[in-house]
């Protein structure tokens, strides 16, 4: 199993709008790679003028049809529709692992570009910690978190600096887990503070989307400590803020009874 980033131009692509998780989509090369073989993983990037990572397929074959142009027409299942935080080319090039890697380096344009299974590996936990939405896809490399979990661009008086941030390890198959037993339970994925449900204000694009909440704070655990899923809560992205300000020192029903008494006073 290797790694493979396709390359292409939004405006020739709809905007990558053709991307819809669970569906097959057809693309062409004039060098397809003699190594590639079906169940290769495959990510999408958009080129100029958005430079960005959106997306992740899975490869399916090559087909026996070709262009006018005389580009071979290959198949690539849909893991993922395009993502709601996309991965912009100036964090990758300032991350250590990936900064090097051949498609975000200048010079001809291919289609198709291969990636190490170590940069594979990163990219995906990298969209993994912005994308919750992606858990479950590739649950191998769920166990471990991206070595750089958050990288941050800020400015000081105009000085551009990187930021790298250490964080105490949280098993995302332990939130899919609680996604699952909720959902089978409710049919729902509604928040336990405030009652939002995303599917229900954003449709597909929100369907089985939420925040895992973990009611015990960082601060509180000693090193390898086992969690279940009764310590886990189902919140939307805002309570889940508004739980980790002031070092959590509130809890999911402690935040339910402020909304709650908000609401009853607004209404008087």
């Amino acid at each position: 199993m290797k790694y493979w980033v396709i390359r292409g131009r939004p405006d020739v692509n709809g905007d990558f709008s053709i991307l819809k998780r669970r569906t097959t989509t057809y693309w062409r090369t004039k060098s397809p790679p003699s190594t590639w073989e079906i169940g290769d993983r495959m990510f999408f990037w958009a080129s100029v003028p958005r430079l960005e990572l959106l997306g992740i397929g899975e490869f399916r074959g090559e087909t026996d049809e070709f262009t006018a142009n005389g580009e071979l027409i290959y198949a690539v299942r849909c893991l993922s529709s395009v993502v709601s935080r996309p991965i912009h080319q100036s964090e990758l090039k300032q991350d250590r692992i990936v900064q090097a890697a051949v498609f975000l380096k200048k010079g001809p344009a291919q289609s198709v570009v291969r990636l190490t299974s170590h940069e594979g590996d990163h990219l995906y936990r990298l969209l993994l910690s912005r994308n919750p939405e992606l858990s479950g896809i590739w649950p191998d490399l769920e166990a471990v978190t991206a070595e750089v979990p958050d990288i941050d661009v800020s400015a000081i008086e105009g000085e551009r600096r990187l930021v790298q941030h250490m964080k105490i390890e949280r098993n995302p198959k332990l939130a899919e887990a609680k996604k699952r037993q909720v959902l089978n339970a409710t049919g729902r994925l509604e928040c336990e503070a405030c009652g939002f449900d995303f599917s229900e204000v954003y449709g597909e694009l929100g369907e089985n989307f939420c925040e895992v909440h973990h009611r015990r704070p960082l601060s509180s655990l000693n090193g390898r400590t086992k969690t279940r899923l009764s310590d886990l809560a189902i919140v939307c992205s805002n309570c889940h803020r508004m739980l980790h300000r002031n070092n959590c020192e509130i809890s999911v029903a402690q935040l339910k009874q402020r909304i709650s008494t908000i609401g009853n006073d607004a209404r008087t």
